[in-house]
């Protein structure tokens, strides 16, 4: 994360605390979790969810809400409006009226999102994150709070398996940019010395690896098969018994008159 090196020492230390507090203490766990948290947060720059689409990204990105062109529209960078839309009636929230979307949007280097996980990750670490949800974007609550939602979702277990792509899933509901998240990752198990793991395949049950190949050995005394060309079959190759014979020609030799070609010895007449 090179941008994270600008993340003032306060992040820098609440995110250390938090990861030993919930055992996130392994090179591999500590690669994946860094790994996923510079994909959601910007590298530690962004805390709160931006929201400001413009109307036709609002339909490549949430297509479920925005079907028509015509529904996009009124919603164009207007954030407080897409939350209250995208987010109404899930995870705990009210109503698109309720202002729940917009209240409980994705907050802290995870970006915890929707009323029912403020509330259970309030009850984990020890503040009230229901009546005061901003306290997400700062460093302490919204450190342990995305180490919180790591444990909880049992992402340590994925992270030694070299899962990651389950671990995706879990954080993003999808795979949405999982080649960032993958390069993070990469550059996240050089820096802490993780050895080479081998990684799961997409929508691979979780612990499942990707399988090795190997090559194939030649087994001993067998020929090895050459690509030359083979002869066509016998019964390709008709030769018939008895070839036709072409008439004598004239054939004309430079400076000499043209002769006919002498009949070949079995068409000569023998004199009497």
């Amino acid at each position: 994360m090179p941008l994270a090196a600008k993340a003032p020492d306060a992040v820098v230390g609440a995110l250390d605390a938090a990861m030993r507090r919930f055992e996130i203490s392994t090179p591999a766990r500590m690669a994946a979790f860094c790994a996923q948290l510079a994909h959601e947060s910007g590298q530690l720059q962004r805390w709160t969810e931006n929201l400001g689409y413009r109307w036709e990204r609002l339909r490549q990105v949430f297509p479920k809400y925005f079907p028509s062109d015509a529904e996009a529209r009124p919603f164009d960078r207007k954030p407080e409006r897409i939350a209250n839309r995208v987010y109404a009636s899930r995870m705990g929230n009210g109503p698109e009226a309720s202002g729940d979307g917009w209240r409980f949007r994705g907050r802290g280097p995870i970006q915890l999102t929707g009323k029912d996980n403020y509330r259970a990750c309030g009850q984990g670490i020890g503040v009230d994150l229901v009546e005061d949800p901003d306290r997400l974007a700062t460093p302490e609550p919204g450190c342990l709070a995305a180490a919180w939602f790591w444990a909880r979702n049992g992402l340590n277990a994925l992270a030694d398996a070299g899962d990651f792509v389950t671990i995706t899933r879990r954080i993003n509901g999808g795979l949405n940019g999982l080649a960032e998240r993958r390069e993070f990752w990469e550059r996240a198990k050089a820096a802490f010395g993780v050895p080479g793991v081998e990684t799961a395949e997409v929508g691979a049950p979780a612990g499942a690896r990707r399988p090795v190949s190997r090559p194939k050995r030649a087994r001993p005394g067998r020929r090895r098969r050459t690509t030359a060309k083979r002869r066509p079959p016998a019964t390709r190759r008709r030769r018939s018994a008895k070839r036709t014979r072409r008439p004598a020609r004239a054939v004309a030799r430079p400076g000499r008159p043209a002769r006919r070609r002498r009949p070949p010895p079995s068409r000569r007449r023998r004199r009497s």
